[in-house]
């Protein structure tokens, strides 16, 4: 049996915001797959549209390779490029989204605006149920010996 000063212990043993920055760190391949399914969808961190193609032709074009956004709606992936350079990092306020190694991101960011980077509320979810909840209860579970349901 646990004493109250062991448990106690294990209780101080939690830093709630180190954890937190932790499990999000562990987790970011996480939010890039959230990331690369929305835009796939074609939405962006709003949940919009991300916009819509001037050129007809190359809209057909693309909706017979992606139907999943809607006709006319850009998902940004023609070579897989772009998500592939898809990077996240964590700071101590938020998780900063960007592509790096891609000549032509910084065209597609002005052209569609910033909001192609960061979780709309629905791919946000998926990411904190699926993976930084688990990975925090994890953590937690470790230090202070307890189970969560």
């Amino acid at each position: 049996m646990t004493t109250v000063a062991a448990m106690l212990k294990r209780l101080q043993a939690v830093n709630v915001e180190n954890d937190i920055h932790d499990a999000i760190q562990n987790t970011l391949p996480d939010y890039q797959d959230q990331q690369q399914q929305q835009l796939f969808e074609g939405k962006n961190s709003k949940g919009e549209e991300i916009g819509a193609y001037r050129n007809e032709l190359y809209a057909n074009y693309k909706h017979e390779l992606n139907s999943r956004p809607g006709f006319g709606v850009p998902d940004l992936k023609l070579t897989g490029n772009f998500y592939r350079s898809i990077q996240s990092n964590v700071t101590k306020d938020e998780i900063e989204t960007g592509a790096d190694g891609v000549d032509y991101a910084p065209k597609l960011e002005q052209q569609y605006g910033s909001v192609i980077f960061g979780l709309n509320d629905d791919h946000r979810g998926v990411y904190i149920e699926n993976a930084f909840f688990p990975k925090l209860k994890e953590t937690i579970e470790a230090k202070t010996l307890l189970t969560f349901n």
